[in-house]
């Protein structure tokens, strides 16, 4: 499936398995991406902030 995002770039939609391990990784340097897909190859970086933002909003659910 794609969709248009941002001024209609082409996006590939997926899933990326991750252990708790790796997904803390990422939220300390990022998680670089190599995608080959149905519309082509594409390479960026899933900045660290937002993994980091995800782990704020689990601690503070289990402080309340």
């Amino acid at each position: 499936m794609t969709h248009c995002i941002d001024g209609c770039q082409r996006a590939e939609i997926g899933v990326i398995n991750m252990t708790e391990a790796s997904f803390r990784h990422a939220a300390r340097t990022g998680l670089p991406l190599r995608v080959f897909g149905r519309r082509g190859r594409y390479e960026g970086t899933v900045p660290a902030t937002l993994f980091q933002q995800v782990l704020d909003a689990i601690s503070k659910t289990r402080h309340e």
